[in-house]
């Protein structure tokens, strides 16, 4: 039986995670509890699960999965295309999010691999679309917040007419506001905020601070007492 489990893990892995063939098998195993979906997807797909993690009703087709303990991802999240996906522990994906990478041949240059990691206890609330072609990081307890945001990594290279990528990183207690738009290139400091509405597409540094506008620019400075950043909890 252990064979058959490890030639059948050899022969889908990096194969059928991210195909059609690949979107039918998670579909199929949803209805099942999520002690044995857990274990069918890492036999199936050689994901890494945490006992304590959990999938809901969504597509989650990277090549290579690491939830650690206590991280979620809720329903009916498209997440597919990407080299890999890391949630540290008790960070969570909430729902109906499209969270994508481009493939390489579709990608001129590009900073990393595709991915997207969430340090301890980083979030991303619902209805973000997130393009992870370079890697996109969120440091420790940040919060992409409220809905509609758009994270972009990749841009059109007007001279070779083909893609370019590079990494976004929002730093440890960050707070990304409704509707924002996050450009590659751009990074927000640890326990920074981007106002509603804002376009991030410079490599800021300054920490306590709260960047505004579009393009986004300093406006103001962040409480270092706000209770925001002495979370110990992704949830808000």
């Amino acid at each position: 039986m252990e064979a058959a489990h490890s030639a059948l893990s050899s022969i889908a892995t990096g194969v059928y995670s991210n195909s059609m063939i690949g979107y039918l098998i998670q579909m199929l195993l949803m209805p099942l509890p999520w002690k044995v979906r857990r274990r069918a997807l890492e036999v199936v797909f050689g994901f890494t699960i945490s006992r304590s993690a959990k999938i809901g009703f969504s597509i989650v087709a990277p090549a290579s999965l690491r939830l650690d303990s206590e991280s979620s991802i809720g329903h009916l999240n498209l997440i597919r295309g990407m080299d890999l996906v890391d949630l540290g522990r008790g960070s969570l994906i909430s729902h109906l999010n499209w969270i994508y990478g481009m493939s390489s041949h579709q990608v001129i240059s590009c900073d990393g691999p595709s991915a997207l990691i969430l340090k301890e206890g980083a979030g991303i609330t619902r209805r973000h679309l997130i393009d992870c072609s370079a890697p996109v990081t969120l440091g420790r307890f940040s919060l992409v917040a409220g809905y509609g945001s758009q994270v972009l990594t990749h841009a059109v290279d007007l001279a070779k007419n083909r893609q370019s990528a590079k990494s976004i990183e929002i730093g440890d207690y960050a707070f990304v506001g409704t509707r924002s738009v996050i450009l590659g290139g751009a990074s927000l400091p640890s326990y920074s905020a981007l106002g509603a509405g804002s376009a991030l597409r410079s490599d800021f540094n300054d920490e306590y601070t709260i960047y505004a506008g579009v393009p986004a620019k300093k406006v103001a400075q962040t409480d270092p007492d706000a209770g925001f950043f002495h979370r110990t909890e992704a949830r808000v």
